[in-house]
């Protein structure tokens, strides 16, 4: 009976244990299926609540910040490179005018300075350095004087030559001081003439000449022709025969003008226009004249004369000429001028000074700046182009007024 009361108790244990892990088995089931359920829950709010935002919101564009970043990013990176381009694009333009005024600006200054052969565009830069002076000129108005002697008579310089020559050589000895055979204008000179011959040497050589009996084939030796403003010649003057003509001093009937043989011999009378007092050895109506017997080039002269505040020497007339020719040192030579030749009738000084003498006589359109030609008699006071790289003596030619600092 006692084992059947053990077994009885031990079968209701039994079956408590078995309920109790069945109650805690469907507690656990319980709880996953409403953690299971939960979590569900969660997931369909969730979704909800996303579908809900989605449709509230928006629609989503490509200019999120994400996006808008790298759209940004891009942009800044074109726009960069196209304003370094559009930078180096206006740069090189500068450049390139720049370039262009440049050379425009030292092809004007060459070609003003005889530096440039018109023809052939060949820039030639000088190899001697020199120092620019700064011209300053006196206030004080200049006296006109005379040189070599010659006394100033009204509104010219005359020197009477007491030796008697023919005309040819009185020219010549004329032109040593780089003078003419003397001038009449007009009758108030003709009168000072005279009375500054005071009677002395009866008859003078004139600076005219007529090749014959008609008036309009004389011409003065300043190379002024018929008419003239003022005339006195003697009867039976000109002569068809006769070329030359002096002046007869002791003439009472107002007609001392006379043809006669040249090679006549008589005193003559020089004449030079007068000019500003200077220490200068060759000065000439206002200006001194330098001669430098060392042959450079065009560019090199001229930067030479620069230094004395003045320019290559320009020749305004025959008379100058004349003048230049008496320079010791330039009788054999050829030497330059500051002239610069576009073609044979057109051509600009230097200096400024007026083009209305020209005597280019040999004109290479390949070469363009000017010399004047002392070596050949045939030649002598012509002109003639040369390329200006060739190298010549010079003379340069200052304003007798400046002082160059």
């Amino acid at each position: 009976m006692f084992n059947r009361i053990s077994q009885i108790y031990q079968a209701r244990q039994d079956r408590l244990s078995r309920q109790f892990e069945n109650q805690e088995s469907l507690a656990s089931n319980r709880n996953s299926q409403h953690s299971e359920e939960i979590q569900s829950a969660s997931l369909e709010n969730a979704a909800a609540t996303s579908t809900e935002g989605t449709q509230d919101a928006e629609p989503k564009t490509e200019f999120e910040p994400v996006e808008r970043q790298r759209h940004f990013g891009i942009l800044h990176y074109t726009m960069n490179n196209r304003f370094k381009k559009i930078m180096l694009i206006g740069l090189a333009n500068l450049l390139i005018i720049l370039a262009f005024f440049l050379f425009m600006f030292f092809f004007m200054m060459r070609f003003r300075c005889g530096t440039l052969d018109i023809s052939t565009t060949t820039t030639i830069a000088p190899t001697t350095t020199y120092t620019t002076r700064a011209p300053s000129s006196t206030n004080a108005p200049q006296l006109k004087t005379c040189m070599n002697g010659f006394q100033l008579v009204g509104s010219k310089c005359w020197w009477i030559n007491v030796r008697v020559y023919n005309r040819d050589t009185a020219v010549e000895t004329c032109r040593t001081y780089g003078s003419i055979l003397f001038t009449i204008d007009n009758e108030a000179e003709d009168l000072a003439w005279k009375a500054f011959m005071n009677n002395q040497h009866h008859r003078c050589w004139m600076g005219l000449l007529c090749k014959n009996s008609n008036k309009e084939t004389c011409e003065w030796d300043n190379s002024v022709k018929w008419p003239f403003a003022y005339s006195a010649f003697a009867e039976d003057s000109p002569s068809d025969t006769l070329p030359c003509i002096y002046y007869n001093v002791s003439d009472s009937l107002g007609a001392p003008w006379t043809s006669s043989d040249c090679s006549l011999n008589l005193s003559s009378v020089c004449e030079l226009p007068p000019t500003g007092e200077s220490d200068c050895l060759y000065n000439y109506k206002g200006f001194c004249y330098y001669y430098y017997a060392t042959p450079v080039t065009f560019s090199e002269a001229q930067d030479a004369c620069k230094t004395k505040c003045g320019n290559l020497a320009s020749v305004g007339s025959h008379l100058e000429y004349i003048f230049l020719s008496s320079i010791e040192g330039v009788q054999d030579i050829s030497i330059y001028l500051g002239g610069v030749v576009v073609n044979q009738n057109l051509f600009y000084w230097l200096d400024g000074s007026p083009t209305n003498y020209n005597n280019i006589q040999k004109y290479d359109e390949k070469s363009s700046c000017l010399v004047l030609n002392m070596g050949q008699k045939a030649n002598n006071g012509n002109w003639s182009t040369v390329p200006c790289t060739s190298k010549n003596p010079y003379v340069c030619k200052v304003p007798n007024d400046v002082i160059c600092n």
